[in-house]
């Protein structure tokens, strides 16, 4: 379960940097520009980002069986 609460924390704050540019470009629009919506949102965004990209990525297991023809080993690669 902790490995997959980082990516769900991640996922949290980048959907809140979206809203949060949401309301940037509402106060663009508006006539009363703030920007601390905008450092904010970027903020938020760049840390959701980072927390998300924490996650243990698994094989996909895509061109298995063309890996096995070839003779590959998916657990091998150090040659790509």
């Amino acid at each position: 379960m902790a490995n997959n609460l980082l990516p769900r924390i991640g996922t949290f704050f980048m959907w809140i940097g979206l809203g949060l540019l949401v309301l940037f470009l509402a106060s663009i629009f508006s006539g009363g520009l703030q920007l601390q919506y905008f450092f904010l949102s970027a903020g938020a965004f760049f840390l959701g980002t980072i927390l998300r990209r924490r996650r243990l990525r698994q094989p996909s297991g895509r061109f298995g069986s063309i890996n096995r023809l070839r003779g590959k080993n998916p657990k091998d690669r150090n040659d790509e």
